[in-house]
């Protein structure tokens, strides 16, 4: 998964967003198969990941060139 995000910034843009929505599948489906609230962990994990996304899309990873 960080390999490709190396090679293509648009990749590693769409991997946040699928993990975004996993995310908020997770807590839909916590909610109508077992009837109660999305955990914590959820609710904590989904502003963390929505922010690193936004960070990492406006300041992508810049390899430093190799010293030999």
């Amino acid at each position: 998964m960080y390999l490709s995000c190396f090679h293509s910034p648009c990749l590693c843009l769409l991997q946040g967003f699928v993990i975004v929505s996993a995310l908020l599948v997770t807590a839909a489906l916590e909610v109508v198969v077992e009837g109660k609230p999305p955990s914590g962990y959820a609710i904590a994990a989904l502003p963390l990941v929505v922010t690193s996304t936004i960070i990492h899309q406006k300041y992508p990873y810049k390899a430093k060139p190799k010293k030999e």
